[in-house]
């Protein structure tokens, strides 16, 4: 009874009411529900309904030990979730990635859970439901612990949460792709009518790291947020692309001033220190034992002209966007000719990894791909989290004066200094076939590209 022992040791909810959570949001794959009170998110799985999925649940309703122990679902968010604490949180480092635990839902609760749920989620994303047992806690990164402070902070707390989407361009992409794949989709999203205005927001403009293409690029999300920008206040969702406000309003509460549109340019600066900045403590930033390769990395940031500080939350991004070398047709071919499938090769990395203490985790993940071929695929997986992950910038106004503090969680602009948290999330391995799927969505999106701009 092993998976039935460990589970029995995890935390299970009860009593949930309209008190106990907020609904975030969700993906294609995920439920994401807030916790207020122990200021965690819950992260729970989605499916498909089917006859055997029936089944089970209807078994369940006798014993939830039944589905503990025979389900999957159990077992494979165990593996996702040791994954994800094994290799992505090393991989973008402890400062940015929230600890993570896996937590069991009675077939009551998700019951309950969907119930009440259905007046939140949009339509499109009503024919998956939730995945029994397939649940993890997070923190919340849109609550910021000022306890201990020596200094007075505002009550209020104000969070900015961007999916950046791809940047980095592999070179045999970079001579085929006019554009960026992000420009380039909006194109075809706008074709297939799941959009209906074009973003002038790019990516590359906010990975550069210069303070006038971040501007531009944070003044595009805020005219077009569509699902890669959405701003919270004390973890409650006031401005999003279903959700548009005066935005001025927003920051005149952030800074305590009232503003003008001139001073739009106060927030795009304070975003831009918390984007580029190295917020990571001195006892994270451990030396890789392979300086050679962790060296090359380097050069390779340097060569791009990106102006971004080693370990800033957009160069950790793009650092692991990097991994993918050689683009989706070429490890496509690759994955045709290998044997692992669907998400087996998660196993074969946790196996892996422990044999190289002392190197980062990217210097793994290349060590990995040039010793076993069947595993060069996961640098492009890798790659693929990095391009669909999102991070929220979490600020405090500071009362008091502390301009003069050089504080790494602290930033500083024209109307006051704030304390500044940034987590990384979205982080769960994806499947193999996602390489296939990503060449076919490259293709369309080039093609619906190309019959929009060849007039």
């Amino acid at each position: 009874m092993t998976y039935f022992a460990e589970a029995s040791k995890r935390m299970v909810f009860q009593n949930f009411s309209t008190d106990d959570w907020i609904y975030r949001g969700e993906g294609n794959c995920h439920v994401v529900l807030a916790l207020p009170s122990t200021k965690q998110i819950l992260r729970i799985r989605k499916t498909k309904l089917t006859l055997g999925l029936y089944i089970v649940r209807l078994l369940t309703w006798l014993s939830d030990l039944i589905y503990w122990y025979f389900g999957t679902g159990f077992r494979e968010e165990k593996v996702d979730v040791k994954f994800y604490l094994k290799v992505m949180r090393p991989l973008f480092g402890q400062t940015y990635v929230s600890d993570a635990k896996q937590v069991i839902l009675s077939t009551s609760q998700i019951n309950y859970l969907e119930k009440n749920l259905d007046k939140h989620r949009p339509e499109h994303r009503k024919h998956k439901i939730l995945d029994y047992g397939r649940a993890t806690l997070f923190d919340d990164f849109t609550c910021i612990n000022n306890d201990y402070l020596p200094f007075n902070i505002s009550k209020d707390t104000f969070s900015f949460e961007f999916k950046p989407k791809q940047d980095w361009e592999p070179l045999l992409n970079l001579n085929k792709h006019p554009r960026h794949t992000f420009c380039m989709n909006q194109y075809y999203k706008l074709e297939k009518k799941l959009i209906s205005n074009r973003s002038n927001y790019c990516p590359h403009d906010l990975f550069s790291g210069t303070e006038e293409n971040v501007s531009k690029a944070i003044k595009s999300l805020i005219e077009t947020p569509q699902n890669n920008f959405r701003v919270f206040k004390n973890g409650e969702e006031i401005y999003g692309d279903s959700k548009k406000t005066d935005f001025l309003l927003i920051l005149s509460d952030l800074f305590g001033e009232s503003l003008n549109k001139k001073d739009l340019s106060v927030f795009y600066d304070l975003m831009h220190e918390c984007l580029t900045k190295n917020i990571v403590s001195r006892k994270e930033q451990n030396e890789c034992n392979k300086k050679w390769l962790c060296e090359w990395n380097r050069q390779i940031n340097m060569s791009t002209n990106y102006k971004l500080e080693k370990d800033s939350v957009l160069e950790k991004i793009l650092s692991v966007q990097m991994l993918n070398t050689e683009g989706a047709s070429y490890y496509n071919k690759l994955m045709k000719n290998k044997q692992i499938k669907d998400l087996k090769y998660v196993n074969k990395v946790l196996k892996e990894v422990n044999k190289h203490p002392g190197t980062c985790m990217k210097c793994i993940m290349m060590i990995l791909g040039n010793k076993d071929k069947d595993l060069l695929i996961v640098q492009y997986l890798m790659a693929a989290v990095a391009n669909d992950c999102s991070f929220m910038v979490t600020l405090k106004r500071i009362k008091d004066k502390v301009e003069d503090m050089e504080i790494g969680n602290i930033v500083h602009s024209k109307y006051g200094s704030f304390l500044v948290r940034i987590g990384i999330f979205d982080l769960y391995p994806k499947p193999v076939f996602t390489i296939t799927k990503h060449e076919k969505r490259n293709k369309d999106i080039l093609d619906a590209f190309t019959r929009n701009n060849s007039l």
